[in-house]
């Protein structure tokens, strides 16, 4: 039966690991690229403002 199992999978995989991989490599990753590819910022209002 199918409900045997899900204690050993929590206990192997964990509740959220998957939500918490998956924030730690927005974080580590995707921020940086994001950061990167916005680094210019102009302004209209004032030109020599950075």
């Amino acid at each position: 039966e199918k409900w045997k199992l899900v204690p050993a999978f929590l206990k192997i995989k964990g509740l959220v690991k998957e939500h918490i991989d998956s924030f730690n490599y927005f974080i580590n990753v995707e921020i940086k690229k994001i950061v990167k590819a916005n680094e210019k910022i102009t302004s209209d209002a004032d030109p020599v403002f950075y």
